[in-house]
């Protein structure tokens, strides 16, 4: 219900914008056919709307900065699949909505050169999705999902990819009556590593490990999701830190997001599921000087001195005294 009334409010936000559409396409140039992006009438006479091959549903999935997921089908098999809408028009509608009363007197030259902004934002924005898309295919990996297709339009772009089954860990968690055994941790913990792994041996930084990016079926198989944030280790791009929570001292004190930052983010999803509650907690001042200066709040749960060295291995402010490689880490886990 919660799900429904979140779109709801998308498609009344997006009528609301209808009167400047024609405004905004005038600034931008003449459209694209979008054929790709359709409404048609089946033969029961049911208004489905479509994604090239795919119908598109009205049924919230996630959200996130800049998109939002919904369910979908293929529409010959009925396949479930997952559709990220990533929206570009509903950015500059803001940023004209507040151009237009607060600075209505500028000049044609400054109109135009808002209109250039607004095309660089857009191509900047389209660009992080491509480098998703690109990513996720480079990545290839059994727990990750798998992109079925990719479509770009004047409103936005749309990316269809595997549909998962499950909840997220961060669910899982919240629902449990206690704390997991120490096997099952491992067990799902050891997926996440190897997951991990995986991608930093194609030098893929995901950038945004959290418990709510990790997907977990009834069999306790995970899958790792949300690209969003994600870059290649050593580019100039690097979008910046995501969830203060996971978030390393270097990447928050420097903007340097590297291996080792990730080793720290896993630190932190592993004392969560540990202790069920989080290393570094309070206002969002007291977690920025909490993760800078490792001050790390341990629950009474009794661990083993083993656990405990590792979780100190991998929560160490200073990247250097981290667990050098994600590889070993896996083999520790797996001992």
């Amino acid at each position: 219900m919660y799900d429904n009334m979140k779109f709801v409010e998308i498609k009344s936000l997006m009528s609301v914008a209808a009167p400047f559409k024609s405004i905004f396409k005038a600034l931008e140039g003449k459209p694209k056919p979008e054929s790709v992006l359709r409404t048609i009438i089946d033969n029961e006479g049911r208004t489905k709307n479509m994604i090239g091959d795919y119908e598109f549903c009205d049924v919230v999935l996630g959200e996130g900065g800049i998109g939002s997921v919904y369910l979908g089908y293929e529409s010959s098999t009925r396949t479930p699949v997952a559709i990220k809408q990533f929206f570009f028009f509903s950015f500059f509608f803001f940023f004209f909505f507040f151009f237009f009363f607060f600075f209505f007197f500028l000049s044609l030259s400054s109109l135009i050169n808002t209109n250039n902004n607004f095309k660089s934002f857009r191509r900047s924005s389209l660009g992080r999705t491509e480098l998703e898309v690109q990513l996720m295919r480079q990545a290839n990996h059994k727990n990750i999902p798998k992109v079925l297709n990719f479509y770009q339009t004047e409103k936005g772009a749309y990316l269809v990819q595997e549909y998962i089954e499950g909840v997220e860990l961060f669910e899982m968690l919240q629902n449990l009556e206690r704390c997991m055994s120490e096997e099952r941790i491992w067990k799902i913990f050891s997926q996440i590593v190897e997951t991990v792994d995986h991608l930093h041996s194609k030098s893929i930084i995901h950038n945004d490990l959290k418990i709510e990016n990790i997907m977990i079926d009834k069999n306790d198989k995970i899958t790792l999701i949300d690209f969003g944030h994600s870059f290649i280790n050593g580019s100039d791009i690097y979008p910046g830190h995501s969830t203060l929570e996971y978030t390393s001292p270097e990447a928050l004190l420097s903007n340097n997001c590297n291996f080792q930052s990730e080793v720290w983010s896993l630190g932190v999803i592993l004392f969560i599921m540990l202790f069920g509650i989080f290393p570094f907690d309070g206002t969002q001042e007291e977690i920025f000087c909490g993760i800078v200066n490792g001050k790390c709040k341990y629950s009474k749960n009794p661990i083993s001195r083993e656990v405990y060295d590792l979780l100190n291995k991998m929560i160490a402010v200073d990247p250097k005294d981290r667990i050098r490689k994600i590889f070993f880490l896996f083999l520790i886990v797996n001992c």
